[in-house]
């Protein structure tokens, strides 16, 4: 069973770390593209509220046998570690289902919207504290079988990315004539 108190003490860590980076910019800045094709950091934050926002009522329905929580031998052998995102020298793909909207909204309204995806799936973890739910596994198109554990480190992984994507965003503007 994977050490859960870890796993939350990640989380609990990247997330003010991510907000204090979206905050530190200038709110003229916030929603503004740093180049042509490139994201914002509201585009940013949205994403990772989508992403979060649909990954948790997800990882309940497995929990509850609602879902599937199994993968094909392929994808259980092809299993990468989660703290692999963290590498940005590679760009990886995003499925189109968690792409942020065109005009995602102010920092505040972004912050509640992660808020409130972290506290369902925060909520989720503390209820299955105890339970081993190595077993249920979800595919991710990139690093294979993560097992709920491995998804919920990624969810960390993942904002400390983007967080430092937030940083060279606030960089760029900041620069640029």
């Amino acid at each position: 069973m994977a050490d859960v108190d870890r796993i939350l003490a990640l989380l609990a860590r990247t997330r003010p770390a991510l907000i204090a980076e979206a905050r530190s910019l200038a709110a003229e800045d916030f929603g503004r593209s740093p180049a042509p094709g490139r994201w914002s950091a509201a585009h940013v934050l949205d994403h990772l509220a989508i992403m979060e926002g649909r990954l948790a009522p997800h990882f309940r329905a497995m929990v509850e046998g609602t879902k599937p929580g199994t993968v094909g031998l392929w994808d259980r052998v092809r299993c990468l570690p989660p703290s692999l995102v963290l590498w940005r020298g590679i760009r990886i793909p995003h499925p189109k289902i968690v792409d942020p909207a065109k005009e995602p909204g102010s920092c505040d309204e972004l912050v509640a919207k992660l808020t409130s995806s972290r506290t369902q799936l925060v909520t989720l973890i503390e209820e299955t504290r105890g339970r081993d739910l190595g077993q249920l596994r979800l595919v991710h198109g990139f690093l294979g079988g993560l097992n709920l554990y491995g998804w919920w480190e990624l969810i960390a992984h993942h904002e400390e990315r983007h967080r430092h994507q937030l940083i060279e965003i606030r960089q760029a503007l900041t620069t640029a004539p």
